[in-house]
């Protein structure tokens, strides 16, 4: 277990508003000792834990961040199970685990985002659910990938819903087609660590293809025509590609 406790204290200092002369004066010894502590390069003797606990009103195992791995850990682990059930289309199984991490975390904004994509896959049950759901997150959170997931859900059960004003407003809140972080990290990163981002944008894109395809609609023979165009394009860059490679 990585027991951060220089990050733990400059957190809980920073919760507090005090200085660190105050905490140093409390246990009686030097500011110094406490600036060290800090910034990483030593660390508290165990006998004062339980002093500097006291004077942050905390319990020792939250001051060594024994809790937050506990939360670390649990969240791994739920996880793996969701990624494994959504893989088997155990929807419910998917909502069931992270409904029990939420009772724990009931403020948690990413056990709330996985209840919101488990609702939405198990054919956008609970719509009420969602939108609250969704909602809270666009207004809490500031990890980009939660809030594009909460777009996502929001502008879908709009839709399932018959409020489509609604849900392109949602739509248009996604951002453009061609700026993206993919796009641009293509353009900065270099060797090996371009080729794997290269990889997942391309798994990424194909996804996004078929999914295309399969909601066009190619309602007539003259769509047919265009469809078969469309797809001797891509064989063509396949093949090009293909040629690169072997370069």
């Amino acid at each position: 277990m990585d027991l951060k406790i220089d990050q733990r204290l400059r957190e809980l200092r920073r919760d507090r508003g005090n200085t660190q002369e105050e905490l140093a004066q409390y246990l009686g010894i030097s500011t110094q000792a406490v600036s060290k502590w800090e910034r990483g390069g030593t660390a508290p003797d165990i006998s004062l834990l339980p002093k500097i606990a006291a004077f942050y009103d905390v319990t020792v195992d939250s001051l060594l961040g024994v809790n937050e791995y506990k939360k670390q850990k649990l969240f791994e682990e739920t996880r793996k199970k969701w990624q494994e059930y959504k893989a088997e289309g155990r929807y419910g199984d998917c909502l069931a685990v992270w409904e029990k991490v939420a009772e724990n975390y009931p403020n948690d904004l990413g056990a709330a985002y996985h209840i919101m994509y488990s609702l939405h896959y198990i054919n956008g049950s609970d719509t009420g659910r969602i939108i609250s759901l969704g909602e809270r997150i666009l207004s809490e959170s500031r990890d980009q990938r939660m809030r594009e997931g909460a777009i996502h859900c929001l502008c879908i059960v709009y839709h399932r819903l018959g409020d489509d004003k609604t849900a392109q407003k949602y739509a248009e809140m996604a951002g453009s087609e061609h700026l993206t972080r993919g796009a641009l990290l293509m353009t900065v990163l270099k060797g090996e660590e371009r080729q794997e981002h290269c990889e997942k944008l391309f798994e990424i894109y194909l996804d996004k293809l078929g999914y295309l395809l399969r909601h066009s609609g190619w309602a007539d023979e003259r769509d047919r025509i265009r469809l078969k165009g469309f797809c001797a394009e891509l064989k063509k860059l396949a093949d090009e590609a293909e040629g690169l490679c072997k370069i």
